[in-house]
């Protein structure tokens, strides 16, 4: 009871204040909300920024039932961010860590934003020579590898007619078609030219340019088109290219010596260890303290890097393969922590910008957040699960195995001369590989039935090739191979595993439906409601015309 806590004189006082102050909240203008419910409202700002944006992204007529489809969209994430609040889910430790991490990326985001601001415009020419570079046509050819080494090995070969490389024909594209990572490099190669090995993903990339095609001519009406999307392009790579150079110095201020004992070590880890159990792995194995570099600021240990490890995509850490790559991770994170800080001592953390900024970003993160969980917890009837479609599951049970025999060299002479014996079936040469590999293959040249995914590297050559026919040299990790498939067969699938992944798949086709139920339901017991009469009023928007209340 209250009276427990405060004196019954000033329950009084706080009783009567409370209760003006509900009277005036009842009395205030409300007649800007679109939609209400129990503690809150859509107000018609907050659904014209949603709904702007939804029609400049679809390109569609302002139109009634879209409308209501935002509106109602709004509504439901305030009712999410409401059932957050409510659990008190944001008293979590892992919620906690997440949201700093939202907060520091905001503040990230401000800085760049502030060392862009004051950026020159170009002129005609320079937009000019954007427009003539995105109409040209580039013939690239493309070759994937696993590691670096193999990559850097072919890009001094590939040139050489004797050099057989396994790559992609991607004909003539425009720079728009390719990765964003590509675009710059492939712009300022000259025909014929191998570009160095390019981190992509969790290998590496060689580009070739064949040849490049260049328009013969710009008409003006095209450049005048095409002005304003080009100056907005403009600025974004001016922006992305302060951003590179002022990263670049503060590594370079902060004076990095990487320890190779503790990159050695990390790397191991990262190998062997998921990210969920680095820390505990690091503590059982009592490399806490052992140090990985230091810096003007000081050194950093293993122990140190633990909480930024974490904060790293997982996707990231299955990136790297070797020693540069833990460099470059550890770089990029001192880095990061040194720029953060440059932002908090500039005040950016105070501006109202940025702490909008900073709630739309967390907020975006928890109304996904609630959505994934809600997902994770979709029942399926086992009645309909035990009725699954049967032929769904014969559909794909069968797999594709090879019987695969292989020889492996050391250099590109014997591969094409082994090669050469072997189409001619030359009794008096025997054909052996080199007794030197590196790989650690079947000494007697015998794979044995494979399946693509246990081939590995070499599946898509050797799986495409006619049976008893050898592959041409083939180029990979230093070596050059050579494959043939004796016979080939399907194996039946396991059918529980068939019926599993079905499973998920039903399981993610129900989510949306059963999440459309809740919210409604939530609707409901907020009891919210939806001003129709609001929504028609509204003035169209200019963007696209004319209200179709069809």
């Amino acid at each position: 009871m209250p009276s427990n806590f405060l004196p019954r004189t000033l329950v009084s006082r706080v009783l009567v204040a409370t209760m003006m102050l509900l009277a005036l909240q009842n009395c205030s203008d409300t007649s800007n909300d679109l939609a209400a419910f129990d503690g809150g409202a859509v107000h018609e700002h907050e659904f014209l920024n949603h709904y702007q944006k939804y029609l400049t992204v679809t390109g569609l007529k302002d139109n009634l039932p879209d409308r209501e489809k935002i509106l109602r969209s709004v509504l439901h994430e305030k009712l999410i961010l409401k059932n957050w609040q409510e659990n008190a889910l944001d008293d979590h430790p892992e919620v906690v860590e997440v949201l700093r991490r939202q907060e520091e990326q905001a503040l990230l985001d401000a800085l760049w934003q502030k060392k862009s601001s004051n950026t020159a415009q170009p002129g005609p020419e320079a937009l000019a020579t954007m427009l003539v570079q995105e109409r040209t046509g580039y013939h690239i050819q493309e070759a994937s590898f696993l590691d670096r080494s193999s990559a850097a090995s072919m890009s001094k070969m590939w040139s050489d007619a004797e050099a057989s490389v396994d790559y992609k024909d991607l004909g003539f594209l425009l720079l728009e078609d390719v990765h964003p990572r590509l675009m710059k490099k492939i712009s300022k190669m000259k025909n014929g030219e191998v570009s160095d090995p390019i981190r992509l993903g969790q290998g590496y990339l060689l580009i070739k340019l064949v040849e490049k095609r260049i328009p013969p001519l710009i008409r003006p009406r095209d450049f005048a088109v095409a002005k304003d999307r080009l100056l907005q392009e403009w600025t974004v790579n001016q922006s992305d290219s302060i951003i590179n150079a002022y990263t670049q110095k503060v590594l370079s201020g902060l004076n990095v010596n990487y320890s190779a004992e503790g990159t050695s070590a990390l790397l191991k880890l990262l190998a062997n260890t998921s990210k969920a159990s680095l820390a505990d792995h690091i503590a059982e194995s009592d490399q806490s303290n052992l140090l990985l570099c230091s810096t003007n600021e000081g050194d950093w240990t293993l122990e140190m890097l633990i909480p930024h490890l974490l904060d790293s995509r997982p996707e990231h850490l299955n990136s790297i393969t070797d020693e540069s790559d833990v460099q470059k991770l550890i770089s990029g994170l001192l880095v990061r922590q040194s720029l953060i800080a440059e932002a908090r001592e500039a005040g950016l953390h105070k501006q109202e910008l940025t702490r909008e900024a900073i709630q739309k970003r967390q907020n975006l993160w928890r109304i996904k957040t609630w959505q994934e969980r809600f997902a994770d917890t979709v029942s399926i009837h086992q009645d309909y699960l035990s009725n699954l479609n049967q032929n769904e599951l014969n559909n794909n049970s069968k797999i594709p195995r090879r019987d695969v025999e292989f020889f492996v060299f050391q250099d590109s002479g014997r591969a094409h001369k082994a090669y050469e014996n072997l189409l001619t079936e030359n009794p008096g040469v025997k054909v052996t590989s080199d007794p030197n590999s590196r790989l650690e293959l079947p000494s007697d040249g015998k794979m044995g039935w494979v399946t693509a995914e246990e081939l590995g590297f070499a599946a898509k050559l050797v799986f495409s090739q006619d049976l008893n026919t050898w592959t041409k040299p083939w180029y990979y990790g230093g070596e050059f191979f050579l494959f043939r498939s004796i016979e080939a067969k399907n194996d039946p699938v396991n059918l529980d595993l068939a019926r599993e992944n079905l499973e998920l798949l039903v399981r993610s086709q129900g989510a949306p439906v059963q999440l459309e139920q809740a919210l409604l339901a939530m609707e409901k017991s907020n009891h919210a409601i939806i001003y129709q009469d609001r929504i028609k009023q509204i003035p169209y928007i200019q963007l696209s015309g004319s209200v179709d209340e069809s």
